[in-house]
C-alpha cells in the first residue's frame, strides 16, 4: 500500500512511527513548502499547491495518480474541508481518503455546531454564544469559528475590552472560560459508530497548540461521553475530542477535529498501534470486538530535533518553478 500524508510539516514522529510499523508499504509525504521536516523522513516527497490554490485539486489527483496512492491521510483541518469537498473525485479514482462523513466535518470544522451539538445530546460543555452582546460574564475565550492550532484565541478580562475590538464583531464565539486540566482524547472510529480504540492524555504543556509535554490518563466519565459522540457522529479513522476538566472533577467537552493529532505517538506508544488498525480500517479488514484502551500513567517529553542539509540538498518541485518563471514571463 502506498499512503501518502499531506500538510507533513513537523510531523516527523508520526511518518517514522508509520514506516516503522508498515515496512511493506510506502509512506508519502507532501506539503507546501521543501522546508517542512516530515517531506525528508518519507520514503518520497511532494511539494503542492495551498489547498486554496485552484489548480490544488488538478495536481493532488496527478500525484496520486502517478504514484498509485492507495490512500490519503490528512493532517491539519484546512485540508479535511478540501478533501470533504472533492471526496468523489478521489474515491472515482479509487484512491481513499480517511476522512469521516460530511455531517461528523461539518460539525467538528465549526465551533458553533459543535457547541449546539454537545448541548443537544447532554455532553456537558462551556456557555457559548455568537454575539458578543450577549456575553455576562468574564474573562470569556474568544475563538474563531472555523479555527484550528489554537490560532487567534484570546481571553477578554472585561466588558471594555471585548466592546473596543471590532474584529470580534463576525466570525468568532464567545465561551464561558474555564479552568482546569485540558485533556485530549484520541480516538479511532470505524465509521459505524463503535470506539475502534481510544487514549485520554493530560496536556502538561503545549505549543502551537500542540502538545509538547504530557500524560496518559482514564476516566470513566470522559469514555461515556466519548462513545456517545463517536455512535452519534460516527467518525472513520483517528480524531481527537478535547475538553476541560475543572477542580470540582466536572467535564466540558470543547471542540473535536475530524484528523490526526500531533499527540497521536504518545497514543502509540501507550499501546494503540494506529498505523496497523488504519490500514486495515482502509483496507476493510477490521473487525470490530471490543474497544482498545492506551495504557495509563506514560509521560511524554517532547524535545527539538533536526535535519541537516545543504541549500542545493532541499527537495524542490521543478514543474512548480516552471510554472512561477511561466507567470513571471507573461507578466514580464
Amino acid at each position: 500500500m502506498n499512503i501518502l500524508f499531506t500538510a507533513g510539516g513537523r510531523r516527523v514522529e508520526i511518518i517514522e512511527i508509520f514506516k516503522k510499523e508498515l515496512p511493506q508499504d510506502k509512506i508519502l509525504v507532501a506539503d507546501v513548502v521543501n522546508t517542512a521536516p516530515a517531506l525528508y523522513a518519507g520514503d518520497a516527497h511532494f511539494i503542492i499547491p495551498k489547498f486554496q490554490e485552484d489548480h490544488c485539486l488538478e495536481a493532488m489527483l496527478a500525484i496520486c495518480q502517478e504514484n498509485h496512492v492507495d490512500a490519503v491521510i490528512p493532517l491539519i483541518d484546512p485540508e479535511v474541508r478540501f478533501y470533504a469537498k472533492n471526496i468523489n473525485q478521489f474515491l472515482a479514482k479509487k484512491i481513499k481518503v480517511m476522512i469521516s462523513n460530511p455531517d461528523a466535518i461539518n460539525v467538528a470544522t465549526n465551533k458553533w455546531y459543535s457547541y449546539q451539538f454537545f448541548k443537544e445530546h447532554d455532553i456537558p460543555t462551556p456557555l457559548t454564544f455568537m454575539d458578543k452582546k450577549d456575553v455576562q460574564s468574564y474573562p470569556v475565550m474568544v475563538k474563531p469559528i472555523s479555527g484550528s492550532a489554537s490560532q487567534s484565541i484570546f481571553v477578554i478580562q472585561d466588558h471594555n475590552g471585548l466592546r473596543d475590538i471590532s474584529r470580534f464583531d463576525h466570525g468568532y464565539i464567545f465561551q464561558e472560560f474555564i479552568e482546569g486540566d485540558e485533556i485530549t482524547v484520541d480516538v479511532i472510529g470505524d465509521g459505524e459508530g463503535n470506539v475502534v480504540a481510544t487514549c485520554q492524555r493530560m496536556r502538561l504543556k503545549t505549543r502551537a497548540g500542540e502538545i509538547e509535554r504530557g500524560i496518559t490518563i482514564y476516566d470513566a466519565g470522559i469514555d461515556k461521553h466519548i462513545k456517545k459522540i463517536v455512535f452519534l457522529l460516527k467518525p472513520w479513522g483517528l480524531i481527537n475530542i478535547q475538553l476541560f476538566k475543572n477542580q470540582l472533577g466536572n467535564f466540558y467537552f470543547l471542540e473535536m477535529n475530524m484528523r490526526m493529532g500531533g499527540g497521536n505517538p504518545l497514543t502509540y506508544k501507550a499501546g494503540i498501534n494506529i498505523p496497523r488498525i488504519l490500514k486495515q480500517l482502509i483496507n476493510n479488514e477490521y473487525v470490530h470486538s471490543k474497544t482498545l484502551y492506551g495504557a495509563a500513567d506514560l509521560c511524554m517529553l517532547r524535545f527539538d530535533g533536526a535535519f541537516y542539509f545543504t541549500k542545493e540538498e532541499l527537495f524542490y518541485d521543478q514543474s512548480r518553478r516552471n510554472h512561477e518563471e511561466n507567470l513571471f514571463l507573461k507578466r514580464g
